[in-house]
């Protein structure tokens, strides 16, 4: 699948392979494998911790690499974003989600999901006024 996913990428204007995408593929494949390493490990050694708390820890402990890597080859400019873009983007990350997991993986999306994407579209509407 991993393999499927770089040639996915790759394939905008016919599959090329360069030495300025090498680090971006590395990556990738080294994604998918420690996907795949942790999931072999969840099987054979399952957490006794609640749903919630070991997906924040999951996310949590992906998040420091993806950070670290970020700063590393990229040049971020925090400055350029302001309080309102922060405040606009982060909210919405969620409602992403939902949309996102009521279309792709027939996750429910009903009145509740709606209210509550509802509520925070609100939210954003509200840190954006001046």
């Amino acid at each position: 699948m991993a393999f499927a996913g770089i040639a996915a990428l790759m394939a905008g204007n016919g599959i090329e392979a360069s030495t300025a995408k090498l680090p971006g593929i590395v990556m990738i494949v080294a994604g998918a494998f420690a996907f795949a390493i942790g999931t072999i490990a969840s099987k054979r050694f399952p957490m006794a911790l609640p749903l919630m708390t070991s997906s924040a820890l999951q996310i949590g402990i992906g998040c420091v690499p993806v950070a670290l890597a970020g700063l590393l080859f990229e040049h971020p400019r925090f400055e350029a974003l302001s309080m309102a873009g922060w405040a606009f983007g982060t909210p919405l990350v969620p409602v992403v989600g939902v949309l996102a997991a009521g279309a792709m993986l027939h996750e429910p999306l009903g009145v509740r999901e709606i209210s509550a994407l509802v509520f925070t579209l609100g939210g954003v509407a509200l840190a954006l006024r001046s």
